[in-house]
């Protein structure tokens, strides 16, 4: 039985000091379409958690849909800001066993 792999990208391009533009593999998930976009929302929504502490809007209680704008494609997730902030995370077919 041929099992497709699943590879989680999240890319992110955030004024914060300087430019982060910063591109990573997030995971791997194999043979389970469904299981992927669920790390995929996992992945881009605990990495936008981490950039409202680092701004301190945790501590304000702002809920995360008052700071981005999220838009859900086929196998893309994506997310911004007023202040030109861009996250995306993808899903994609990598290899077939």
């Amino acid at each position: 039985m041929d099992k497709k792999i699943y590879l989680i990208t999240l890319t992110e391009n955030v004024k914060y000091n300087d430019l982060v533009t910063t591109q990573t593999h997030k995971g791997v998930v194999i043979g389970d379409y469904r299981k992927a976009c669920e790390l995929q929302k996992k992945t881009l929504y605990d990495r936008l958690h981490y950039w409202m502490k680092m701004w301190g809007y945790n501590e304000e209680g702002c809920p995360l849909e008052e700071i981005f704008e999220v838009a859900k494609g086929l196998n893309k997730i994506s997310a911004w800001t007023e202040n030109g902030d861009e996250f995306w995370c993808y899903v994609e077919v990598v290899e077939e066993l």
